[in-house]
């Protein structure tokens, strides 16, 4: 019994981590120019935006690995997912309902503020969900959802299939991407087909890894992104393209990594589990990844250009997480609440 909590307390906590880094992601991602279009950065800020690149190679992808571990977990040792309409229609309701209600009530509204959507631009956004803000990751979590149900569970987890898996939806979906078709996220989401994969093939392979291969996959990892930050803006295609196709080998790399490490500190401080402020991040992680883009492009107004900009970013991140907590905390309270935003 107790074996059973701690993988299950093992991947919250991953989970919960990386909600923090998605949220400090957004918090230093300003500084880049290119999110947020509304204002511009003042007063620099670069090395912040050079942070949030990083953390955008590992963090949704971490949530994704989690998530196939989950899956796997379940399917596996507990005998969930063998009803194939029953499972979907509950992975749409915790999935596709808070997408709509999310960004009908609080994610348009609040871009529509400061982006002024047109109709058409609306439409494109969020009813084709090409760039629907943080929300594009339910819609990918539940396509890539589906793909498992339907034919995910039939490829055997294996280090073969795991590098024939990485070479198709790379190229796949580098492919779409280069097409500029990510309808409904198809393009983004065949891509992290691999990530949640990868959680399956770390959930049978788990008790395998040394602190050795982590060391290994360390040093890999800061060679390779070293190679990609020094060819990032050449111009010869073949390289560009080549480099596009190593990125998802960091990821793999870095989300290996984090599960290794995070296990062993989840391990070693069971303190943590019990803390008050822990578990209320945990059980309110998914309504702070719902609500706190929205409050972050209000930090940015009120202090850009006021505060040195580390300052905004701490700003920015301790406000929406705790604006974001506040929300979900309150919402919980009603069940019809509770449905509409996944609560």
């Amino acid at each position: 019994m107790r074996r059973e909590a701690y993988k299950l307390d093992n991947i919250a906590f991953i989970k919960t981590i990386m909600m923090i880094v998605v949220v400090i992601h957004h918090c230093c991602l300003f500084f880049g120019g290119d999110w947020f279009t509304p204002v511009e950065p003042i007063g620099g800020g670069d090395y912040l935006y050079f942070i949030a690149r990083w953390m955008k190679t590992f963090n949704i992808q971490t949530f994704a690995m989690a998530s196939g571990f989950l899956f796997y977990y379940l399917w596996i040792e507990k005998g969930r997912y063998n009803e194939l309409k029953k499972d979907i229609k509950k992975r749409a309701k915790r999935l596709l309902v808070p997408y709509f209600f999310t960004s009908v009530l609080w994610a348009i509204p609040i871009g529509c503020l400061f982006y002024h959507y047109s109709l058409n631009e609306l439409f494109d956004k969020f009813v084709l969900m090409t760039g629907p803000a943080q929300l594009w990751f339910l819609i990918m979590l539940f396509i890539v959802f589906v793909f498992f149900e339907l034919i995910g569970k039939r490829i055997k987890l294996s280090f073969g299939n795991l590098v024939l898996i990485y070479f198709i939806t790379t190229l796949v979906g580098g492919l779409l991407s280069v097409a500029h078709f990510n309808y409904f996220q198809l393009a983004v989401s065949i891509k992290y087909i691999l990530f949640f994969y990868l959680g399956g093939y770390i959930y049978k392979n788990k008790q395998k890894i040394t602190w050795k291969q982590v060391v290994i996959m360390l040093c890999m990892t800061l060679g390779l992104y070293v190679l990609i930050l020094c060819f990032t803006n050449t111009d010869a295609k073949v390289i560009k393209y080549g480099i596009e196709f190593m990125v998802p080998l960091v990821s793999v790399l870095e989300v290996s990594v984090i599960y290794f490490l995070c296990s062993r500190l989840a391990a070693r401080c069971k303190g943590i589990m019990q803390n008050r402020f822990y578990c209320l991040l945990e059980g309110n992680s998914f309504g702070i990844y719902s609500f706190h883009q929205q409050i972050i492009y209000f930090t940015i107004i009120w202090f850009n250009g006021l505060v040195h900009p580390i300052i905004q970013a701490v700003l920015s991140f301790l406000i929406a997480t705790c604006i974001s907590l506040v929300m979900s905390v309150v919402l919980k309270k009603w069940r019809v609440t509770r449905v509409m935003f996944g609560l």
